[in-house]
């Protein structure tokens, strides 16, 4: 199948995955018509690869834990592969006639993709970076997934995270949106970010052992400036429902030090209207009432 067939019918299920969010499509429908195009999408082309990973999508849909007994190559081309992903979790759904998935599911799952053992490679953590920066954009296409993550990395006890993804120097931000990591060092902390701003949350917040994530107050400052503004780009271009937008994560609130969706829409203004920085849009609203945000007008902050 050409990649442009391939391309189509990925948009076709993310799609009808965002109209179900919207509540415009029933939940059984939805499965139905995932499963379809699933079916479309791995019967469109007669390859080993089809018939493994059709098999392995079998397996996992019921024991997900399994993907860690996979050989190194499969482990690395198929099974951490984020549209291998979303396809195992649309079979689940429809394996279940819901979308609802079970925590254990989804913890087997996540064990089996994150391994403790990545952590005592002698690589500075170079194969975890990777594994975390493809699970990103399972989370973006998927993100029931994101939580499952975030409680596997938590359980792993990781080191701190500047160790794992470092900030790059000033300037970085403004690189193009699909630029890739470099192969030898891996993605940083805006390459994480720009695939999924809700990370954040795991970046900057310290996790249930306390540990400080490391970077410096103008690190940490240029990071929350960079996920605010990639979480809000669904928000200014009216894309995405309310549950998918990153800007509605409450990690991604609680990291930046929001309290809530008043807060994320009057610092879009300031930043994106009245040309602030998105710390002189948090010293804007940090204080006020929920009354007084709900006053604050685009002229008021314009003759600022």
């Amino acid at each position: 199948m050409s990649n442009y067939r391939k391309r189509v019918l990925q948009d076709a299920l993310a799609a009808l995955e965002e109209e179900t969010e919207k509540n415009n499509v029933k939940e059984g429908a939805q499965v139905r018509l995932s499963g379809i195009l699933m079916r479309a999408y791995n019967n469109s082309e007669e390859t080993k690869d089809r018939h493994v990973a059709e098999y392995l999508t079998q397996q996992m849909v019921t024991w997900p834990h399994t993907i860690e007994f996979l050989t190194p190559e499969l482990s690395n081309t198929l099974a951490r592969d984020p549209n291998f992903l979303t396809g195992l979790v649309i079979a689940k759904r429809a394996s279940l006639a819901t979308r609802y998935i079970d925590d254990r599911w989804w913890d087997d799952l996540m064990t089996g993709l994150l391994e403790s053992s990545v952590l005592d490679l002698d690589d500075d953590y170079y194969a975890l970076r990777w594994d975390l920066y493809r699970l990103a954009e399972f989370c973006e296409r998927c993100p029931d997934a994101w939580i499952h993550l975030n409680h596997r990395l938590d359980r792993m006890a990781p080191p701190q995270p500047c160790k794992i993804f470092p900030c790059p120097p000033p300037g970085t931000e403004d690189r193009e949106v699909d630029d890739q990591p470099n192969n030898e060092e891996g993605p940083d902390a805006l390459h994480m970010l720009a695939r999924l701003p809700r990370f954040v949350g795991w970046l900057l917040y310290p996790d249930n052992s306390g540990t400080i994530h490391g970077y410096t107050k103008e690190e940490e400052a240029r990071l929350k400036q960079f996920a605010f503004f990639r979480g809000i780009s669904h928000l200014s271009q009216g894309l995405g429902s309310a549950e998918t937008m990153d800007c509605r994560d409450h990690g991604w609130l609680r990291a930046l030090g929001l309290r809530g969706w008043p807060d994320v829409c009057v610092c879009e203004k300031c930043c994106v209207s009245a040309n602030m920085t998105f710390a002189q849009a948090y010293e804007f609203v940090k204080d006020k009432t929920s009354d007084e945000l709900a006053q604050v007008r685009l002229a008021d902050l314009l003759n600022r």
